[in-house]
């Protein structure tokens, strides 16, 4: 780390922009460490620097006397890993503006829509009758083009599809790129885990072969490379994916460490500056520096992952968390709830089961009132059995929510009406335990909140359905009060209810109110994030929904039409939801999580909040991040049109 700090220029660039993003990447798995950390945000800041106003980068520096001599056009190569670096360090930068830049320079160097891409950006620049000298479709610089857009959430196919080829093919060809170890290892940064195993497998092949001697590969740059791919592909996620025995990465490995303790750096050739009459290689004892590190911090890495994956699978079946068992106990005691019924029935009921519990990949319908007994204090059974009053309030949950599943498919005109017995049996199990287990004196409760359920659903299907694609907005359901998004749901806070009821707390205790406010607030923060995502997908199947309603009255606001036809104004409606909906519901969002978590603060009887503020967090998380998606596009679409 000292030798590539000294090597760091003034201006926080090293040799040109394409060394700088390289080391700068290559220190991601050391990035907090104090002299990493400073090279990388002086790297950034000269990134940044030698920008142009369009959000491309060139190969020199931009002031430098080879610039003037030996000018290049900006290039995809440059740009993307110097987008790269500043995503992994400075990713507020890049925004719509950024992304414009980009998207504008794709465009006019792609050989079809989606890609391949040309490396050079001359469009405009360069006379049609040279631009043949500067075409070339590079495996290389697509993968790094693909590396830049997968850290913005976008795939494409096609530049996937000719790194996978190359590989498959074993064609290692590049005009750029000398040696096949570093080609690999570019794709594979690209391909990460989306990779086919016998790709992977083709891939790793590849490099093993290509070594120059006994177990290493031609120089310290490659060895680097070579150790860096292999460990990434060395186990997939879950550390059953082995593709190279770990004597082998153990031995480039200590070569390595023997190269770092000596300071054997040296400008160990990585890509191809010219191809004229001679081949010059470029390369930078700091860029050697750094792909070292790169590799032994992810070998570490390796190391440790292995040890973890190995403690996870020693462990016997019996050892398996106490959550693994209370959930367990919970669905084997609802699915049991059919025996003696047709196999129709368990079938149908088994189908449900599944349907609900694979949704909930945090086991909210089933572990609820099992987390919520911690959070007032009291420890869970440390036996299966002892979880009784954990385990029939989840087994009540669940039975609800699959009543209740079935009932809202068949309003919806979507569920099949020979499932309402099954749906009849489920609800007289909610109602059995909750007869059993809340004191005669306080059901009142458990009869009021059953009541807000059926309002809220009779309301639901008269105010929000219409048929046809023709909306008269002058007509829409009002959610100015969205307690009736809540009230649908609100048998889910049953379980904690019943805890508290059972602990001495009366229904209108401030303990009580304070813990139903909490889940009204968490039920209409999680619809409305749930309303943001489907609104288009339910004006489609003739529902209404909160987000689809603010969306409506402001497009009508914009148009000062009274009538909406979705067969024509679907487009006009996205770009209204984007532009003002979104903002609007997200802070609606925002505003009933912080409710709920104030509702948290002030409830005594709560000992522990984890948990529950654990259920608001995604949701919070979600909202900031549509507003940031939103603030991303409107700055990307004011810089394209610009």
């Amino acid at each position: 780390m000292r030798h590539i700090e000294s090597s760091q220029k003034k201006d926080g660039g090293f040799d040109n922009v394409f060394h700088t993003s390289l080391i700068l990447l290559a220190l991601r798995g050391v990035q907090n460490e104090p002299v990493a950390a400073d090279i990388i945000r002086k790297g950034c800041e000269f990134i940044l620097k030698e920008r142009n106003a369009r959000w491309t980068w060139n190969y020199w520096r931009r002031d430098c006397d080879e610039a003037r001599a030996k000018p290049y056009p900006d290039d995809l190569d440059d740009t993307s890993c110097a987008l790269q670096a500043l995503a992994a360090y400075m990713p507020e930068k890049i925004d719509g503006a950024a992304l414009a830049g980009f998207t504008e320079a794709l465009i006019s160097a792609e050989e079809k829509p989606g890609g391949p891409y040309e490396t050079w950006l001359v469009s405009g620049i360069v006379p049609d009758a040279d631009r043949r000298r500067w075409h070339d479709i590079d495996p290389v610089v697509n993968a790094n083009i693909g590396t830049f857009l997968k850290t913005q959430h976008i795939v494409l196919p096609n530049l996937k599809a000719l790194c996978l080829s190359r590989i498959e093919t074993g064609t290692y060809r590049s005009k750029y790129y000398a040696s096949p170890v570093v080609m690999l290892y570019f794709m594979a940064r690209f391909l990460e885990r989306s990779i086919p195993q016998n790709a992977a497998e083709k891939a790793v092949a590849d490099i093993v072969a290509l070594r120059q001697t006994d177990e290493l590969c031609n120089t310290a740059l490659e060895t680097a490379c070579a150790l860096t791919t292999l460990a990434g592909y060395t186990y997939a996620d879950s550390g059953t994916f082995r593709h190279a025995d770990d004597s082998r990465l153990g031995i480039m490995a200590k070569r390595l460490e023997q190269i770092c303790d000596e300071r054997e750096w040296k400008a160990d050739p990585i890509y191809i500056e010219e191809a004229r009459s001679s081949i010059l290689y470029s390369g930078a004892p700091a860029l050697t520096a750094a792909f070292c590190v790169e590799a032994l911090a992810m070998y570490v890495r390796l190391n440790s992952a292995t040890q973890d994956i190995k403690a996870r699978n020693d462990r016997a079946q019996d050892d398996r968390t106490y959550d693994d068992s209370v959930h367990e106990a919970i669905v084997n005691r609802v699915a049991n709830r059919c025996g003696g019924q047709s196999m129709r029935q368990i079938e149908s009921l088994g189908r449900y089961i599944r349907m609900l519990t694979l949704g909930d990949p945090g086991r909210q319908i089933t572990l609820l009132p099992y987390h919520f007994e911690k959070s007032i204090g009291v420890p869970p059974a440390r036996e299966k059995s002892d979880a009784g009053e954990a385990v029939t309030l989840g087994a009540a949950n669940l039975f609800g929510w699959i009543a209740y599943r079935i009932y809202d498919d068949i309003l919806d005109d979507e569920g099949e009406p020979e499932h309402v017995p099954l749906a009849n049996m489920m609800l007289r199990e909610v109602v059995h335990i909750y007869t059993d287990m809340i004191p005669a004196a306080e059901r009142g409760v458990f009869t009021a909140l059953m009541d807000k359920i059926e309002s809220a659903n009779a309301w639901e299907r008269h105010q929000t359905r219409f048929a046809g694609k023709i909306i008269d907005v002058e007509s829409l359901p009002d959610y100015k009060n969205l307690d009736v998004i809540a009230e649908k749901s609100i048998g889910h806070a049953l379980g904690p209810i019943t805890m508290l009821i059972r602990r001495g707390f009366s229904p209108d205790s401030r303990e009580i109110t304070s813990l139903l406010a909490f889940f009204k607030n968490y039920l209409v923060a999680r619809q409305l994030n749930d309303d943001a995502h489907d609104w288009q997908k339910d004006l489609e199947r003739g529902f209404f929904n909160p987000a689809s309603v603010r969306c409506l009255s402001q497009w009508k606001a914009k148009t000062g039409e009274r009538e909406c036809d979705l067969s024509e104004d679907m487009s006009a409606l996205r770009s209204v939801f984007w532009d003002k909906t979104i903002r609007d519901v997200a802070a609606a969002v925002l505003f009933h999580a912080d409710k709920a978590r104030s509702s948290l603060e002030t409830n005594p009887a709560l000992k522990e909040h984890s948990y529950l503020n654990s259920l608001l967090t995604p949701l919070e998380s979600a909202a900031r991040k549509a507003l940031a998606d939103r603030e991303t596009m409107m700055q990307f679409l004011e810089a394209y049109a610009g």
